[in-house]
């Protein structure tokens, strides 16, 4: 699990419930994230239940 989403390696991300090829690659493309509350505000693809589902995992 990556435990920097700003830092973490693009395969990391799978290692997350319910984050695709796809996903991984727009978390990719939009870091850096200031705020947790910046992720799925900057993801369009995250959504708000993905970002929750996985919210113990990921820290920025």
């Amino acid at each position: 699990m990556p435990s920097k989403v700003n830092k973490a390696s693009v395969a990391d991300f799978p290692c997350l419930k319910g984050v695709t090829l796809s996903v991984t690659e727009e978390i990719a493309a939009n870091r850096p994230f200031k705020a947790s509350n910046d992720f799925p505000r900057q993801i369009e693809v995250i959504g708000h239940r993905l970002c929750q589902g996985n919210k113990a995992s990921l820290t920025f």
